[in-house]
């Protein structure tokens, strides 16, 4: 098999918003979970494997020519897993295996709070 190539993104940015700041919410709105709307958001994108997050649950989608790969959230989430994906070379072209690992959110919430992460209360709201 020829060789694959994957392209990491955090989430798709409009072209005309590439130049805004992260409080500016340069990102596209999150869109339902549909292959549609993956091909629609990354369909051009130069990859085999399409790595993105942002949007906070798993994502798998695939169709003929790509695969749409959102391992979720590394510990923002309302449960106290880490989520993440492996990518590795296999003899049927790139294997992707999505894990998750327990963590220790109170500590992890603590730090937040200490270093003043910004936009922290939004986070808390929404994930916690």
């Amino acid at each position: 098999m020829a060789s694959q190539k994957a392209f990491g993104i955090h989430y798709h940015i409009p072209s005309e918003k590439r130049q805004a700041t992260i409080v500016e919410e340069p990102f596209h709105d999150l869109l339902e979970p549909t292959l549609e709307n993956m091909q629609r958001l990354y369909g051009e994108y130069d990859g085999d494997v399409i790595l993105f997050g942002h949007h906070h649950p798993v994502h798998l989608f695939q169709d003929e020519k790509k695969r749409y790969v959102n391992p979720g959230a590394l510990g923002v989430a309302r449960d106290e897993l880490a989520r993440f994906a492996i990518l590795s070379d296999g003899e049927n072209g790139m294997q992707i295996d999505v894990r998750a690992v327990p963590y220790d959110k109170r500590t992890f919430l603590k730090k937040m709070e200490r270093y003043e992460v910004p936009q922290r209360d939004v986070m808390f709201r929404l994930f916690y």
